[in-house]
């Protein structure tokens, strides 16, 4: 479960599902989180691409923060187990 490809398949679904609900039943809403409050009207363009592509990549990044977290605890209880055996009887309480 900790594979790159298993958390994608996780990841793309949910935010392909989130997406789609959004622009279906709240363009409006949808449309105003492309431009940041604030923002000066030349650089309206370039902001709602740039917040595009943070859209787009976002089930990659999700992915792979969960394939890292399931590795790093993978790993933690791996070392919790390999050095288990070797406490003695008076650490453990």
């Amino acid at each position: 479960t900790s594979h790159l490809v298993m958390t994608l398949s996780l990841a793309l679904p949910l935010w392909m599902t989130s997406m789609i609900f959004g622009w279906l039943n709240h363009t409006k809403h949808m449309f105003a989180h492309l431009v940041p409050a604030g923002t000066p009207g030349p650089l309206t363009p370039l902001m709602v691409l740039i917040e595009t592509v943070s859209n787009i990549i976002r089930p990659g990044t999700l992915a792979v923060r969960l394939a890292a977290n399931m590795i790093a605890g993978h790993l933690l209880l791996t070392l919790l187990g390999n050095t288990g055996p070797s406490f003695s009887n008076a650490l453990l309480p």
